[in-house]
């Protein structure tokens, strides 16, 4: 039995995707018109007064991200609910996605090099994808190489888009009502010292609206470069040289004064284009418009052509 959503679509699944404690996520054609999306299965409540108030939770969250329209953003194109009344079958609410073929950032990586000219033409899209959702006064709070999909298969043609969108926190008017920095949303490799402290730094106008934190997700970019130098999570070393491993003592770290370890040896605009991201004092990071003019995104492809990028971690 469907829920009272303006339009039902009929689902054909092809292929489980991803699968997390809130649900799992496929690949499937709409019936009506034969595309292929992704769709995310959110599993309900079985009690129904419980289930109700999950809807209107979630149901608000895809009213502030419905109308996102980016090239690097993922589309979030419709959302219905499937409440089965069956002792086999969990209740669920939909929520269908435009379809990018190929893997997360965070799984190319592993086993990809990533060419400077790479580095760049990546970069620019998530710095022009944030840019756009900060002009939407959404902060997303959890960008990661995970939540980055690749269009494509093919490493060296394929672009960027933003994913995982079900937790952005749209800003709030009032003072009162901005604590936006939550410790609740982020993981911690990635997440920045004032959002695990779990403090406001931020209290701007946007339109009538309130911006709060969006420089939290700067920190996160300069650590998804890191990543795609990398090829692997960020690294965390003490002043003594010692890695800092697991994630309570990252945590910790962090919110007590650390950073990310840049890879050394970096051409000097990357490396300047990084530190300017993890300035642990967001109000020295740049906003993600004036990330767009920093000489490393707007250097000629023949001079980048040329960087020498660090060995990648073994």
């Amino acid at each position: 039995m469907a829920a009272p959503d303006s339009h039902f679509v009929v689902l054909q699944l092809m292929n489980l995707i991803d699968s997390g404690a809130q649900g799992k996520v496929y690949k499937a054609k709409r019936t009506d018109t034969d595309v292929i999306i992704a769709v995310k299965y959110v599993n309900l409540d079985l009690e129904s007064s419980n289930r109700e108030n999950q809807l209107v939770a979630l149901r608000s969250k895809f009213e502030d991200i419905k109308n996102l329209d980016h090239p690097n953003v993922v589309r979030h194109i419709h959302t219905q609910t499937n409440v089965v009344v069956s002792l086999y079958e969990q209740p669920t609410y939909q929520i269908i996605m435009e379809y990018c073929e190929g893997k997360t950032l965070h799984n190319l990586v592993k086993d990809f090099t990533v060419t400077p000219l790479l580095l760049q033409k990546w970069t620019r899209q998530l710095v022009d994808a944030i840019t756009y959702l900060h002009e939407q006064c959404c902060v997303h709070r959890d960008i990661k190489g995970a939540n980055i999909l690749t269009t494509s298969l093919d490493a060296n043609t394929c672009d960027l888009k933003i994913a995982d969108l079900g937790d952005i926190k749209r800003l709030m008017k009032e003072a009162t009502q901005t604590k936006e920095v939550s410790h609740e949303k982020g993981t911690w490799a990635f997440m920045s010292p004032e959002m695990i402290k779990g403090e406001q730094t931020e209290n701007e106008q946007c339109a009538d609206r309130i911006k709060l934190g969006r420089r939290t997700d700067i920190w996160s970019l300069g650590c998804v470069i890191i990543e795609m130098l990398n090829g692997a999570l960020p690294q965390f070393h003490n002043k003594n040289g010692i890695l800092v491993a697991g994630d309570m003592a990252v945590m910790y770290f962090i919110g007590s004064g650390g950073s990310p370890t840049v890879p050394a040896k970096l051409p000097q605009k990357v490396h300047d284009f990084i530190t300017k991201c993890l300035k642990r004092n967001p109000n020295e990071r740049p906003f993600a418009a004036a990330l767009k003019q920093h000489e490393f995104l707007t250097s000629a492809p023949e001079d980048v052509a040329t960087w020498i990028l660090p060995p990648r971690l073994k």
